[in-house]
């Protein structure tokens, strides 16, 4: 009984004091300046007037569109065969089945989307994903198809 009493004390006053330690300690101590934006300097902040305009990136821009163009008539004529097996045997066949069973729908959007003054590879990826899933393709299943293809963009025809 006594060793299990002094095990108690040892352990408890610690604890107590610790306790008692961090609740005297304001919260001050603890918390950020909350004063942050009086020390802005207001010219920083200041807002460009100049509307708003996109410009093309140029060459990348350029590349891209043809790049994705010549993906949309890939798909048209099931040039794609080898990016499909590729994505069977390395990824994944629910994924490539949606490819072939959406080709037609991906060049479309692919068609639409290469007009774009301003076109990347996320767009690319996020605009592919968006209509496979409006079409009702799982939204898993959407990302994985818009990811290889803007990755097929991006590395096989760039």
């Amino acid at each position: 009984m006594k060793l299990s009493m002094k095990l108690f004390k040892r352990i408890f006053s610690p604890v107590l004091a610790l306790s008692v330690l961090a609740v005297a300690v304001p919260t001050s101590v603890f918390a950020a300046e909350t004063n942050t934006v009086s020390q802005l300097n207001p010219s920083v902040a200041k807002v460009n007037t100049v509307s708003p305009k996109v410009e093309t990136q140029g060459v990348k821009t350029a590349a891209l569109q043809k790049a994705v163009l010549k993906l949309a008539d890939m798909l048209e004529s099931q040039a794609i065969k080898k990016l499909l097996d590729f994505v069977e045997d390395y990824g994944s066949i629910k994924v490539a089945d949606t490819i072939r069973k959406y080709a037609d729908d991906i060049a479309d959007t692919l068609r639409t989307i290469a007009s774009w003054k301003d076109l990347s590879i996320k767009i690319i990826q996020d605009q592919v994903s968006g209509v496979l899933y409006d079409l009702g393709v799982p939204l898993s299943t959407a990302r994985q198809v818009g990811w290889v293809i803007s990755k097929f963009v991006d590395w096989v025809l760039l």
